[in-house]
């Protein structure tokens, strides 16, 4: 440097301390542990170190809290590394000796003369034995104590044991880095609950605690709890917000190292030199540089004002006035420790300076003075700012390689070299909104210094400009790097701006797409990364679910595997994932993907032309991210997890692209064919298809006899089970019975072998005629040919049915054989059919008197009419008819029967009602009142399970309950079991209790050929409407009730 004063250089006037040319760093990281475990020399501590105005205040609330009150907790707030550490080791030091207290402060606390009992904790110390609350009866020396609330097991103290815990001598809790110590305590179990969530409610109750008059003897600083790395942050972000709000309502909050003040100076300065030149020389300085600048501004090479660089450097010295503004713009860099880096970074710079002599020719520490081909300089650098790398080693520094240091050697200076490092420093911001680079005006007022000469700054920077691959300049004039060229630096800015949700939703968005399913055969339900209480199984769907992988080396996701051991439906759920690191580089590929989007359209809405060079960039970079994207599932999503045998287990699953088309459904498919969980076509013949059917009966048809819908439930949990397509079952029911392998009968499948069934007849009444006639549909079963006797039991001697489908007889028994002609089929009882009597009757006026003509049908002598004529029961009380009867005047209802002693067969009981006049008849139809309930009072009896499930299910339909109710089942074929369950008239059952009483004597019996009978004495239904449409369900004639109803 020309025209240099050696007498004001660096090198004179400052003296570095000796510990910054070590290449230890540790002694820039002090501990709470080093406080704790009397490793610090408080004097020296305090040589070192600057009071700034936090943390005066920070003594002053503490000390003035023991004489005079005040809030009992301190909260630190600055980033990491913003000297909230050092201010608590400082308060700690002090607290702990009045001596060294009065030596730092004075007089100023005078009143207060104590030794504080000082407690600290680190969250570093994640291993922690007894807890947080557990260490702090450790320090007092009352571990025992309180042991009961660590050492079987941790629960958190209340207000009441921190009171007695804490009660007594001055205290001083200081708690450091509580996020990592939180992180980790996450994934200690405490009974339902984890050791994070426990400590948050011990935390809580100790500021609560704190700020009540009993512990008025007690403060406690604690950081700042914002965690600055990002996953550690979401993992525990709820327990975090829980206690800084508990911290908001009750701390005070001290800045440690002012933002917008000269503390980082006065910091550097102290920690840094033990020597500084007095105000006189740091004036001559000054002098210089207020010269220097106004001879450029008259040049019009910079807009700075000579008085404020003037009176910056005498506020800074031996600092440049930018280098607070310029390092100010890096500070909130994730990661990045703020008052600690800052004094790695410029004790670093010093060295540098004071080794290689070159602050034998400089004034003032600047902030490009740096040696960039340094590693450990570098290394600080990407520490800050780790994108850089690039742009530092194409554009500025790569041992004379470098852009800026070729321009340099061509002109035999260092001037770009000066500027590209000041453009570097003031581009290490990661924050997206934050300020970067600096216009030209800037630039000169930052380098220039006295002696350097600047004539040909433009010419040299436009030269630069013209070759660097990672400048760029915005709209307003701001020069800065970045680490991509052209347009992917915007792409970088705006991918900052999407968060790892926006992120996942994207992923979601196209892994439904690859993984819909369209066929629905292997699985008919997709998840993807839903929260647990999101997944709904289906016994008759199979879902796949896919998740984030969990951590490398841990399988499954706990909270699947957690999920999936507490269902039932096991059989109907399977789940992919796969590995975490390359789930990080699908969610930045996500990320680029919105990112490249929004710039493509922003470029569209400006109106700029397809053939533009950027346009055409970013659409071929869509592309290629598409691509990575799909390549980045690929590499991910990489184990299918699915129940076989008796185990979830894995396998290795392989997505296989064509032309960039992917069918997610497909390829799950082909794996599970090829591990003989899925099978597709079971129906390709008879031969197949019954290997199926012994398959299903040996895993899941385990029983003779059992429930579909039970059957359907058992392969939905039964893992041993093969996935079929979802209709594949019901095909097997339907097949398995048209084979006669399986019958089903009242809702439950039997399995054979079956015997050939025997010949018989089904018979039904076709009609019946107003004489008495019925006609009947004769149906034969497993034979051709059917014979009927009267009086006798039929054989193949005796009259053949002609006419099966209206066979016509008025007799009261008749009894019918059917025969197989081919022998194949046994001959099986004589199904005996009788006619059940019925009364007609005529009512005619005889003068004032009524006479009475009663018929029974069919006309048969063995038929006998009883009746009465006061409504008494006709059996037990009634004469015997004869012919017509006069009825007596005071005569209102007459009741008969027909019944034959030989049959034994009795018709239902005929009510009449003597009308009082001769007005017309009102029909019951007519009578019934809709919205009132309405109760049958008819004994009804039902002989087959068929009729009776069937009367079982309309009841159910119309919510009808029956009483009097008498079951009996039993078994075919000849079988001696049977059952029967007979309930008195005042137990009353909905179809549901009735069905479940069927099934418990069904299940006794265990006989796959039952009949099931039921006979019923009265059904309630809640409405006469209800009434009137079961009998158009049922087929009832509603008139036929008449006299049987009541309500």
């Amino acid at each position: 440097m020309s025209m240099l004063n050696s007498s004001l250089s660096l090198k004179n006037l400052c003296t570095p301390r000796e510990s910054i040319f070590g290449n230890d760093f540790t002694e820039d990281i002090i501990d709470l542990q080093d406080l704790s475990e009397n490793k610090l020399d408080g004097e020296e501590f305090f040589e070192n170190t600057y009071i700034t105005a936090g943390m005066e205040k920070l003594f002053e609330d503490t000390f003035n809290r023991y004489t005079l009150g005040g809030s009992g907790i301190i909260r630190l707030t600055q980033s990491m590394g913003g000297g909230k550490t050092h201010n608590m080791v400082a308060l700690g030091l002090l607290a702990e000796s009045p001596s060294l207290r009065k030596k730092i402060l004075g007089d100023k606390f005078k009143n207060f003369d104590k030794k504080v009992k000082v407690i600290a904790f680190t969250g570093r110390e994640s291993d922690s034995k007894f807890g947080i609350w557990g260490e702090i009866a450790r320090q007092l020396g009352k571990v025992e104590q309180y042991s009961a609330y660590y050492s079987s097991g941790f629960k958190a103290p209340g207000q009441s044991t921190w009171v007695e815990m804490l009660k007594g001598e001055p205290i001083l809790i200081l708690l450091d880095e509580l996020p990592p110590y939180l992180e980790n305590a996450k994934s200690v179990m405490v009974g339902t609950s984890d050791l994070s969530q426990v400590t948050i409610t011990a935390l809580s109750n100790l500021f609560s605690a704190v700020n009540k008059s009993d512990l008025s003897n007690v403060t406690i600083v604690i950081s700042d709890l914002k965690a600055t790395y990002e996953e550690g942050s979401q993992l525990i972000q709820q327990t975090f917000k829980n206690l800084d709000g508990e911290l908001s309502r009750s701390a005070i909050n001290i800045e440690p190292v002012g933002s917008n003040s000269d503390d980082l100076y006065n910091i550097l300065k102290k920690r840094l030199f033990t020597e500084l030149p007095d105000k006189e020389k740091v004036s001559e300085i000054a002098k210089l540089y207020r010269e220097e600048i106004s001879k450029l501004k008259q040049m019009n090479l910079t807009t700075t004002s000579p008085d404020e660089i003037y009176s910056g450097i005498k506020d800074s010295y031996p600092f440049h006035p930018s280098i607070k503004n310029i390092f100010a713009r890096f500070k909130e860099n994730p990661g990045f420790q703020q008052t600690r880096g800052f004094i790695r970074l410029v004790r670093m710079m010093i060295k540098d300076m004071y080794e290689s002599e070159s602050s034998n020719e400089r004034y003032l520490i600047n902030a490009y003075d740096m040696d960039l081909n340094n590693p450990d300089m570098l290394s600080l650098i990407k520490g800050i700012n780790d994108k850089l790398t690039i742009a530092i080693t194409h554009d500025i520094a790569d041992d004379g390689k470098a852009i800026a240091e070729t321009l340099d050697i061509e002109k035999n200076s260092d001037l770009i070299q000066k500027v590209s490092k000041l453009l570097l420093i003031s581009s290490l911001s990661l924050i997206p909104s934050s300020t970067k680079g600096l216009k030209n005006p800037e630039i000169v007022g930052g380098i220039a210094e006295p002696g350097l000469e600047l004539s040909t700054y433009k010419s040299e920077f436009d030269n630069f400009i013209g070759r660097a691959w990672y400048l760029y300049k915005t709209i307003d004039g701001n020069f800065f790097f970045k680490d991509i060229k052209n347009y992917i630096a915007e792409l970088n800015s705006r991918v900052d701006g999407y968060d790892i949700d926006s992120a996942k939703k994207r992923i979601g968005e196209r892994l439904k797409t690859l993984f819909a399913p369209k066929k629905k055969d292997v699985y008919q339900t997709l998840y993807v990364f839903p929260a647990i209480d999101e997944i709904n199984l289906d016994r008759d769907r199979v879902s796949l679910v896919i998740y984030e992988p969990s951590r490398p080396g841990e399988g499954l996701h706990n909270d699947l595997a957690n999920y999936y051991e507490n269902q039932m439906l096991k059989n109907r759920l399977m789940f992919l994932s796969g590995q975490r690191g390359s789930m990080n580089r699908l969610l930045a590929l996500a990320k680029e993907d919105m990112a490249i989007e929004s710039i493509i359209k922003s470029y569209e809405e400006d109106g700029l032309p397809d053939s533009d060079v950027q346009f055409q960039q970013a659409k071929n970079h869509a592309e290629r991210t598409k691509a990575g994207i799909l390549n980045a599932a690929k590499e991910t999503f990489v184990t299918l997890y699915y129940p076989k045998g008796s185990d979830l287990i894995s396998e290795d699953f392989r997505m296989e692209f064509s032309n960039n088309n992917y069918v997610g459904e497909e390829q799950i498919r082909a794996l599970l064919m090829d591990t003989k969980k899925f099978e597709s076509d079971v129906f390709e013949n008879n031969v197949k298809t019954d290997t199926f059917r012994k398959k299903f009966e040996s895993r899941v048809f385990t029983t003779n006899a059992m429930r579909w819908n039970d059957l359907l439930s058992r392969s939905a949990e039964e893992t041993k089970w093969t996935w079929y397509p979802p209709d594949t079952l019901n095909k097997l029911k339907k097949w398995a019975i048209e084979m006669n392998y399986w019958k089903e009968e009242g809702g439950y499948l039997s399995k054979g072998p079956f015997p050939e069934p025997k010949t018989a007849v089904s018979l039904n009444v076709k009609s019946e005629l107003n004489n008495g006639e019925v006609i009947l549909r004769v149906v034969p079963q497993y034979g051709e040919k059917v014979y009927y006797d009267i009086d006798s039991d039929p054989t193949t001697a005796s009259s053949e049915v002609e006419d099966i489908n209206s066979f016509k007889t008025d007799e009261l028994e008749v009894r019918f054989l059917c025969v197989d002609p081919t022998g194949k089929h046994e001959t099986g009882d004589i199904n005996i059919w009788r006619n059940i009597p019925k009364i007609k009757y005529d009512l005619i006026s005889k003068g004032n008197k009524k006479q009475l003509e009663l018929f029974a049908l069919p006309k048969s002598s063995i038929l006998e009419i009883k009746y009465t004529t006061d409504g008494s029961n006709p059996k037990e009380h009634g004469a015997v008819y004869v012919e017509p009867v006069l009825l007596p005047e005071n005569c209102d209802t007459v009741c008969a029967i027909a019944e034959s002693k030989k049959y034994n067969l009795t018709s239902e009981k005929l009510e009449i009602k003597i009308p009082k006049n001769s007005g017309p008849k009102v029909k019951l139809f007519d009578k019934i009142s809709r919205d009132y309930p309405l109760t049958i009072t008819k004994n009804e009896k039902l002989n087959s399970s068929q009729e009776t499930y069937r009367c079982i299910d309309l009841f159910e339909k119309y919510c009808v309950k029956t009483s009097g109710n008498t079951i009996y089942i039993k078994g075919n074929d000849n079988n001696e079991k049977w059952g029967q369950i007979e309930l008195g008239t005042d137990v009353e059952l909905n179809m549901q209790d009735l069905k479940k009483l069927i099934d418990v004597i069904r299940d006794q019996i265990s006989n796959e050929n039952i009949n099931v009978s039921l006979r019923y004495t009265k059904a309630k239904f809640e409405k006469g409407s209800d009434f009137i449409r079961w009998t158009k369900d049922a087929e009832k004639d509603i008139e036929s009730y008449e006299g049987h109803t009541k309500q």
